[in-house]
C-alpha cells in the first residue's frame, strides 16, 4: 500500500511540473504568434550596394533599394536608385575579363544595429546574363529581421561572350523566412497520465479476460488436448 501511495505522489509531482511547463510554453507561444504576425506583415526596406572594383579591399556605392511588404506572402519590390552607365558598363566587363567578383552588400533600414549581409557571384556570369539576377533575402525575427542575402544568374558557366549594351539591373527578389518547428502535443500525454492515475487510484485493471487469466487457461487446454489425444488412442 505505501509502495503505491508514494507513487502516486510521484506522479501527482511529475503530472503538475509538466502541466506548469505546457502553460509557459501557451504563453510563450501566444507572444511569439503576436510577435511573428507583428513582423510577417510590417514593411521592410533594405538598402543594397554593389562594387564594381573587385580586389581584397572593395568599395562599395548604393545601388537598389527593396520594400518587403509582407515577409509572410512574399510581396516584395525592387527600385534601382542609381542608372546604369557606360562607365559601369565597362567596369562590369574588365571585372569579367580578370574573372574577378561582384560583390553586393545589403542592410536594413532603419534597424538598430545597421549590420551588414554580404554575397557575391563571379562578374562575367553577371555581364552574361545582361545583369539579369535572382536575390534571395533570408529573413528571421529571433535574428533581428535580415539574416542573409544570396545572388544567382541565369548563366551558369562563363563562355566570354560579348554583350552589346547593358541598360539597368533586371532584378527578381524572393523572400525566405524560417519555417516553424513542429510542437509537441503535450496535451494528450497529459490527459494519459490523469488517467493512468486515476486507474491505479481505483484499482481498475482494462486488460481482456485472455490477458489477465491466460496462465490459467492455457494449462486447462493442454490438459484436454492430452486428454482427448489419450482416449483416441485407447479405442
Amino acid at each position: 500500500m505505501s509502495t503505491v501511495m508514494k507513487s502516486l505522489g510521484l506522479l501527482q509531482i511529475f503530472t503538475f511540473f509538466l502541466t506548469l511547463a505546457v502553460l509557459a510554453n501557451s504563453v510563450y507561444s501566444f507572444q511569439a504568434d503576436f510577435q511573428d504576425d507583428d513582423y510577417f506583415e510590417g514593411q521592410l526596406t533594405l538598402i543594397v550596394e554593389d562594387s564594381l572594383d573587385g580586389g581584397a579591399t572593395p568599395t562599395f556605392s548604393q545601388r537598389s533599394t527593396i520594400n518587403i511588404r509582407s515577409v509572410k506572402s512574399d510581396h516584395s519590390s525592387i527600385t534601382h536608385t542609381h542608372p546604369w552607365t557606360q562607365e559601369k558598363t565597362e567596369k562590369l566587363k574588365d571585372l569579367a575579363k580578370r574573372d574577378e567578383l561582384y560583390h553586393l552588400r545589403v542592410y536594413q533600414k532603419g534597424a538598430e544595429d545597421k549590420g551588414y549581409v554580404s554575397t557575391f557571384t563571379r562578374a562575367c556570369q553577371l555581364y552574361e546574363s545582361a545583369l539579369a539576377e535572382f536575390l534571395s533575402v533570408q529573413m528571421d525575427h529571433t535574428l533581428g529581421g535580415l539574416s542573409g542575402i544570396s545572388i544567382a544568374t541565369p548563366v551558369v558557366t562563363c563562355r566570354g561572350n560579348e554583350v552589346d549594351q547593358l541598360m539597368q539591373h533586371n532584378s527578381t527578389v524572393i523572400v525566405r523566412s524560417p519555417t516553424p518547428a513542429p510542437v509537441p502535443d503535450t496535451a494528450t500525454y497529459i490527459q494519459k497520465l490523469e488517467a493512468m492515475k486515476h486507474e491505479k487510484a481505483e484499482g481498475k485493471d482494462n486488460r481482456s479476460f485472455l490477458a489477465k487469466y491466460w496462465m490459467y487457461i492455457i494449462p486447462v487446454v493442454l490438459i484436454m488436448m492430452l486428454s482427448g489425444g489419450g482416449q483416441e488412442g485407447g479405442r
